[in-house]
């Protein structure tokens, strides 16, 4: 499900569609569907490790974020095709969006839905990450001086009864 869809994102975007009539309305509406999806999987691919995906109900700032991400690849479509044309305030707004994303990646943001409650986080754990068989070991890097670093007794027992 898309995040936010182009009836919402056209009146936003002053002088959008570039050229006029049905021919014009068409290729808007095409240009900005296709970036949608595009800003939806940046998004997705920045909290996915955080939040699960998809949204029930996507959060407003996710909608917000999803609209200044597809304004700005659909502006830079139409405007920079023949030329090097840079929209300074459409390059703040699609830094802000992706400053956003990084915070809520990062945790320094929570989500929330539109009835203001923060949205739990996912807890499950990618059953496809490799295990390490040195994660119950302590680490001897940047301990000590490095000539005095030495492996832990029991690692070579620890890889050795983890070999199949």
């Amino acid at each position: 499900m898309a995040y936010s869809v182009v009836a919402t994102i056209l009146p936003i975007i002053p002088g959008f569609p570039q050229s006029s009539g049905d021919q014009g309305y068409a290729t808007a509406i095409a240009v900005v569907g296709a970036h949608i999806t595009r800003a939806d999987t940046i998004i997705d691919g920045k909290i996915s490790k955080r939040y699960s995906l998809p949204f029930a109900d996507a959060p407003p700032l996710i909608i917000t974020i999803s609209e200044d991400i597809t304004t700005y690849f659909s502006y830079r479509s139409f405007f920079r095709q023949d030329n090097l044309n840079v929209l300074e305030d459409l390059e703040l707004q699609k830094d802000y969006a992706m400053g956003l994303l990084d915070e809520i990646q990062k945790g320094e943001i929570d989500l929330v839905n539109t009835a203001g409650s923060v949205i739990p986080e996912t807890t499950t754990v990618n059953q496809d990450s490799p295990d390490s068989t040195t994660k119950n070991n302590s680490s001897f890097f940047d301990i000590d001086d490095p000539l005095e670093w030495r492996f832990d007794d029991n690692l070579e027992s620890d890889v050795d009864s983890n070999r199949d």
